[in-house]
């Protein structure tokens, strides 16, 4: 297939660039990244059940409680809409660039049918049609369609409750045999993380969660399970704080903040961990040890933590480092 020119805006480009980057694929890979991208949203947008995918679309874009006063006739126009923007869009970028696709391997008998079905306009039209579409849709759903083989395959594992081996590369390949305990949204929605328990040394088990763009592969293989309501609890108690960090130990850490460090509190929201108690000025945390370490470093003195000397340590290093960086 010949390599196809799809002019973009900038702001559509650098926003497909920053998804290129994000779901893990590097700069020899983005022809990969960009066929994935048109493949599985024309097929997200125009199978079967397409009404009920895009009113799927419309529940995650305008939440469901706005959808729940829209009534049918006015929402199947509304995905009627939606649904045209792949034909006979007028669209016409103000600043320009281009992206070059070149489909192949399994991909490109697809690519090819798109353009086929799509032959009333020009091929690079319809790409950027549905690249438009892409971009517009939340971030993990996104990441659903980039990652869509590895996800049919989970969502499959955890329906009928069988036991999936997972390849994951984090500078070695890693396996794992992972008992799934669901297929979550992140809190601030940019990921979904597939949480469960992954078997270990003398067949133990650790509870686990996994970015859907970090796995390479996943199978399913011999074998049911049936997560103990005790894990079951465990699960669901983690996840209340954030998906992200469910892995590793859980720790009480008392932290004291100013006046400012409460105002950073109440509007720092990524990655914040949800306080168990508050005491005046002391909010009580039971959560991930990274995650309150990873959360409290942009806090500097309007928050210090005052029971756990392991962690007050590790942040104490963390500002002397820093300060001696800014020695120079």
């Amino acid at each position: 297939m010949d390599e196809i020119k799809i002019t973009v805006s900038d702001d559509l480009y650098l926003k497909l660039l920053d998804d290129k980057t994000e779901f893990g694929f590097e700069e020899s890979k983005k022809n990969g990244f960009y066929s994935r991208a048109l493949f599985y949203t024309y097929e997200y947008l125009t199978s079967k059940d397409r009404l009920e995918r895009i009113k799927n679309i419309l529940k995650e874009s305008v939440g469901s409680k706005i959808l729940s006063s829209v009534k049918e006739p006015e929402l199947n126009e509304m995905a009627r809409k939606i649904n045209q923007k792949i034909q006979g869009s007028h669209y016409k970028p103000a600043a320009v660039r281009q992206i070059y696709v070149r489909p192949t391997g399994i991909l490109a008998p697809e690519i090819d049918r798109i353009i086929c079905e799509n032959n009333t306009q020009a091929a690079s039209t319809t790409f950027r049609n549905i690249l438009l579409e892409y971009i517009s849709l939340p971030q993990y759903i996104r990441e659903q369609l980039i990652f869509g083989k590895n996800y049919e395959v989970l969502l499959r594992a955890f329906k009928e409750k069988r036991k999936v081996l997972i390849k994951i590369d984090n500078g070695c390949a890693t396996e794992y045999v992972m008992e799934l305990f669901g297929l979550i949204r992140g809190k601030e929605e940019f990921h979904t993380y597939v949480t469960g328990y992954i078997y270990g040394e003398n067949n133990t088990k650790e509870l686990r969660a996994l970015k859907l763009c970090t796995i390479q592969d996943a199978k399913i293989i011999e074998g049911t399970y049936s997560l103990s309501e005790e894990e079951k609890k465990e699960a669901r108690e983690r996840i209340k704080q954030n998906p992200a960090f469910i892995s590793g130990g859980y720790e009480t850490v008392q932290v004291r903040f100013t006046d400012k460090g409460k105002s950073l509190y109440s509007h720092l929201y990524k990655d914040r961990p949800r306080y168990k108690e508050i005491n005046g000025d002391i909010y009580t945390f039971e959560c991930s040890v990274f995650q309150i370490t990873n959360y409290l470093k942009s806090f500097g003195k309007e928050a210090v933590i005052i029971n756990n000397s392991k962690i007050k340590n590790e942040l104490k290093q963390f500002y002397l480092d820093a300060l001696s960086a800014y020695s120079d």
